[in-house]
């Protein structure tokens, strides 16, 4: 992603049609001529989209203010069917839900319809101040933050468990983050296994508390499924690449994707439909 400088103004490439937007807006693009955008960030013909609430205010006894969520249901969600669903709970939900960056819930419709995940529901955690969008938390509530996974495991995943269909098990549940968020990811990994076992860490800001690398070591139980990405062009490749060294020196089973991309949504959304395959593979 990049924009052209103009004296004291960022401003689009004219010459170049290909923008790819990210949370402060849309950015100029630069593609290889054979990139192929992910066939699943499109609502595919006859695929249901399923429903993304309205916002859900709920206060938070350990942050001392309230937090925005919006629960993401398949097309097939009933109350009454026989298995409960999984759940994935997502930070910076507020951009994985726009169909302009993250495109969750359009990519795990699209995957559902072809039954190559498990049947799903998706929890978007928005780190903004419910009464003033401008101000986002998240540089405070994903970085090694207690009271927030405080918050996540005593007070919304019991809140959400009790209003849908859903899976009451440590293993069934995902937590998903990018950069801060994919640090928030494995300090829940750490932290709080006996919550979440599924981990998904985008392009992870571990740079930002190398005390991450510590916490991970000294973790003795497996977590049921972990996917990491990052990107190589001024990313998060070094310290994802000290991660998953840890991991390989614990024996455990997770997947890495490597893509020759940079911190920006298009790679994101781009390794979304792999990461949702790494944590919830359809077991033939």
């Amino acid at each position: 992603d990049y924009k052209i400088v103009v004296g004291s103004d960022w401003i689009l490439d004219p010459n170049n049609p290909n923008q790819q937007w990210s949370g402060f807006g849309p950015n100029s693009e630069l593609r290889m001529p054979d990139y192929e955008d992910s066939p699943y960030e499109v609502l595919q013909s006859g695929v249901q989209a399923g429903t993304l609430s309205a916002n859900k205010m709920i206060p938070s006894s350990f942050l001392k203010y309230s937090l925005n969520y919006k629960v993401w249901l398949p097309s097939d969600y009933s109350p009454s069917n026989a298995e409960p669903y999984k759940m994935l709970y997502v930070t910076d939900g507020h951009e994985y839900a726009d169909s302009r960056l993250g495109a969750l819930p359009t990519i795990a419709a699209n995957m559902l319809s072809e039954k190559l995940i498990e049947p799903l529901i998706i929890v978007f955690v928005s780190p903004l101040n419910p009464s003033n969008s401008n101000q986002n938390r998240r540089s405070a509530e994903y970085v090694l933050n207690e009271n927030y996974s405080k918050f996540l495991v005593n007070e919304l995943v019991p809140a959400v468990e009790s209003a849908y269909h859903v899976s009451r098990k440590a293993e069934d549940r995902g937590i998903l983050g990018t950069s801060l968020g994919g640090l928030h990811s494995a300090y829940i990994m750490a932290t709080q296994s006996a919550t979440f076992k599924r981990i998904g860490i985008h392009s992870p800001a571990f740079w930002y508390r190398e005390q991450i690398f510590d916490l991970v070591k000294d973790l003795d139980q497996k977590p049921k499924a972990i996917y990491m990405t990052t990107g190589t062009i001024n990313d998060t490749e070094e310290k994802a690449d000290e991660m998953r060294d840890i991991f390989d020196s614990k024996f455990w089973d997770y997947g890495y994707k490597k893509v020759n991309e940079g911190h920006s949504w298009g790679n994101w959304s781009g390794t979304m439909d792999e990461m949702l395959r790494g944590l919830y593979p359809v077991i033939n």
